[in-house]
């Protein structure tokens, strides 16, 4: 793409500079593959930030573009940038493809955003298996616990997330774990009639008579 066409773009009523101030995290959002690469190879900063300190990094690892996030970490991204909340890319990673390249290049697994919460905190509220599976392959805490006392399994029981609780129990996790407040993930699975993680839950040893 020669760099006129790119100018061209940019000039465009597709792209508004007051709503997007920042041309190559637009451009990674919309799926632009051959901009984004164009945008980088011209000398983008591949550590710009939009107004919450989000990354182009970021960007590519909440799309699942793993290309992408090659060619960024390539030309000089930090893995472990925050946003203002705190959160690196590994927060957003979606899917076993980007989060282990986020891991080689590394990403650290453990990290903590304003929350007190580590991605592992991401994958069992979204229920993502394969992720979790690797965050804690990679030696993510199992147990560890938020500014509120919960952990990763109380997300999973909250959002009726199996497949995760499941895994995070094989793993380690504690099922009798309270927080601040007393309650338990048993709790929280009852509070919003999860049966299914209830039932495992049980299944597995929490104590029905803890609040």
């Amino acid at each position: 793409m020669e760099i006129n066409q790119i100018m061209s773009w940019l000039l465009s009523d597709w792209y508004d500079f007051s709503t997007n101030p920042n041309p190559l995290i637009k451009a990674i959002l919309d799926g632009n593959n051959e901009l984004s690469r164009e945008l980088i190879t011209q000398g983008v900063d591949p550590n710009v930030t939009d107004d919450e300190g989000g990354t182009p990094l970021m960007c590519a690892a909440f799309k699942g573009n793993k290309w992408i996030a090659e060619i960024l970490i390539d030309a000089g991204s930090e893995v472990n940038q925050r946003n203002h909340s705190q959160q690196t890319a590994l927060f957003y990673s979606i899917n076993e493809e980007v989060t282990r390249l986020l891991i080689e290049k590394g990403a650290d697994v453990n990290v903590s955003e304003k929350d007190g919460q580590t991605p592992l905190f991401n994958a069992a509220e979204n229920n993502n298996e394969e992720v979790a599976r690797l965050l804690i392959e990679k030696g993510a805490d199992v147990n560890v616990s938020d500014k509120v006392g919960q952990t990763p399994l109380f997300d999973a029981a909250t959002n009726n997330n199996e497949e995760v609780a499941r895994l995070l129990i094989e793993k380690g996790a504690d099922v009798n774990v309270s927080d601040n407040n007393k309650r338990t993930p048993l709790f929280n699975a009852a509070t919003y009639n999860n049966k299914d993680v209830a039932r495992l839950l049980i299944e597995k040893g929490a104590d029905v008579n803890v609040s």
